[in-house]
């Protein structure tokens, strides 16, 4: 009998002193997972500095922003600034010989083969009753309707909404598919978009 109860503890014991060894491994690893959080907080708070350090001033990024702006003069009279890289876009304002202004990018489009400049002045007429409409002057863009060797037909719609078109030799029109156009800011702050050949760089 006390043999048997001798056993009995024994087998206590030891299932004791397993227990107390798993506990003891769980607060190890408890302990690890724990260093390793921290751990992992001090490397990323360390990395947030690093990267607000290297960050730059807000004067700093003015200037760096500023770096690719160039300055340029209008070379031409009554030169329109519209909206958008097109001469069917919106007028923005018409800007004056030697204005000086900011250009802020540039734009090649393309596939805008139906826009052209007149290359000398161009009266207008109603395309069903064959009336004069109204005239306009060289260097106005006009949008081309259908063209040939021979002959192209144009049309222009004024500010007062009336159409005119006209039918001219393709040596009259000066062709600006493919040309640059200039994204420009004014003294006043007006922006806008200027053909590149209307403005010389400084």
């Amino acid at each position: 009998m006390k043999k048997f109860t001798f056993i009995i503890l024994a087998v206590i014991f030891l299932q004791g002193c397993s227990d107390s060894k798993i506990e003891e491994e769980k607060l190890k690893l408890e302990r690890e997972k724990l260093k390793l959080e921290r751990e992992k907080l001090e490397q990323e708070k360390a990395s947030s500095k690093t990267e607000r350090k290297e960050e730059p001033k807000q004067d700093e990024k003015k200037e760096q922003s500023n770096t690719y702006k160039r300055t340029g003069k209008i070379s031409g009279s009554n030169v329109n600034m519209r909206a958008d890289h097109s001469t069917t876009s919106a007028l923005v304002t018409q800007l004056n010989y030697g204005q000086v202004v900011t250009i802020i990018d540039q734009y090649r489009p393309q596939g805008n083969n139906d826009e052209a400049l007149l290359r000398s002045e161009t009266k207008f007429y109603n395309e069903y009753s064959g009336e004069y409409v109204f005239s306009l002057v060289k260097g106005k863009a006009v949008k081309v309707i259908s063209y040939d060797d021979e002959k192209c037909r144009i049309s222009f719609i004024n500010d007062k909404g009336k159409r005119g078109d006209a039918s001219l030799s393709p040596s009259q029109l000066e062709f600006i598919s493919g040309n640059v156009w200039y994204n420009i800011s004014t003294s006043s702050g007006k922006k806008g978009w200027v053909l590149e050949k209307y403005i010389k760089e400084e």
